[in-house]
C-alpha cells in the first residue's frame, strides 16, 4: 500500500489514506484537472501583459502536472503555499 501511494504521489496525485480502528486500511488518490477554460484564459490574460501566477497548496508533483498544459503562460509556479498565504 505505501509503495503504491508513493507511485501516485509522484504521478501528481493527492493520496489520502483511509484507517479503520486506528490501523491502515486503504488509499484514496485524488487528481485535480484543469478546467476547460483555463488555458484560453491564461493565453488572453498573457496577451494583455497580465504576469500569470499559480500559487497551489499542493506538491511539487501535482503543482507541475497541473500547470505542464499552462507552462508556456505562467509567469511563476509557487508551491507549496498555505491558504493563509494565498490571500496577502
Amino acid at each position: 500500500m505505501w509503495a503504491r501511494a508513493g507511485k501516485l504521489e509522484g504521478a501528481g496525485r493527492t493520496v489520502v489514506y483511509a484507517a479503520v480502528d486506528g490501523k491502515a486500511a486503504g488509499i484514496i488518490a485524488i487528481a485535480d484537472a484543469i478546467r476547460p477554460t483555463a488555458r484560453q484564459m491564461v493565453a488572453d490574460l498573457s496577451k494583455l501583459g497580465v504576469q500569470v501566477v499559480m500559487l497551489t497548496g499542493d506538491n511539487r508533483a501535482t503543482a507541475e502536472r497541473i500547470a505542464n498544459p499552462l507552462s508556456c503562460k505562467l509567469t511563476r509556479l509557487t508551491f507549496p503555499v498555505r491558504l493563509s498565504a494565498k490571500s496577502t
